[in-house]
């Protein structure tokens, strides 16, 4: 086991490669009541770890163009609770929260503005991201979407719920799935989408994708 409390990582120059914390193939670890600033990647999670908890946390400047407060390829149940991510308004990171790999992640508060992507589900070639049960986020005020589903031939993103989550105030669209890999079971429960200057949500790829209430409004298109 492996665990970071109360602990921050700040840079006075901001970094253009690496992580203030990286989990590599551990068994149950996790960062909590912390804080990065001015870091490429807040937190990396690689390797196939499992049962990673990164709660009450903010992360404030990560790497600009590529770079996101916490990067996840290969895990076996993250939880991600309480977080706050806060980029640069005029240089945004590639997303708040990126996915490349995973099997199995609870996101609860989480909220995420001026970074490029809310939250990206993107995975990478030959990669799976699964059963992903998202609750009480806010992904708002992004340069590009609150909420990107991409999944290019080969990759698969499917079983993910989005509860009561919040995508406003992004410059394209709240919510996008695109692709021509695999998006599958994908539900929306109480989802609210609003002032994007996009789509309130444009599902341009998938299968079984449902909504249930929500308000979806003012939106460009």
């Amino acid at each position: 086991s492996n665990y970071v409390d109360n602990l921050g990582f700040a840079s006075t120059v901001p970094r253009t490669a690496g992580a203030a914390v990286r989990f590599d193939k551990i068994s149950q670890g996790g960062f909590s009541r912390g804080y990065t600033v001015g870091q490429f990647r807040g937190i990396e999670i690689t390797g196939t770890s499992a049962i990673i908890t990164v709660a009450d946390s903010r992360f404030v400047q990560p790497g600009a163009a590529s770079g996101s407060a916490i990067y996840i390829d290969g895990v076996i149940e993250a939880q991600l609770h309480n977080i706050t991510i806060a980029g640069e308004r005029t240089a945004q990171p590639y997303a708040g929260v990126h996915v490349v790999k995973a099997s199995g992640m609870q996101l609860e508060n989480v909220g995420a503005v001026y970074c490029g992507i809310g939250l990206a589900l993107v995975p990478s070639p030959g990669s799976t991201i699964e059963h992903i049960f998202a609750s009480r986020n806010a992904w708002d005020s992004n340069a590009r979407q609150g909420l990107l589903i991409q999944a290019v031939p080969g990759t698969t993103v499917r079983r993910a719920v989005f509860t009561g989550d919040w995508t406003a105030t992004n410059t394209r669209d709240g919510i996008l799935t695109t692709g021509a890999g695999a998006i599958q079971d994908i539900s929306f429960i109480g989802h609210r989408s609003l002032n994007n200057g996009g789509h309130g949500a444009l599902f341009a790829s998938g299968t079984d994708i449902g909504i249930v209430g929500g308000t979806f409004s003012g939106n460009s298109t």
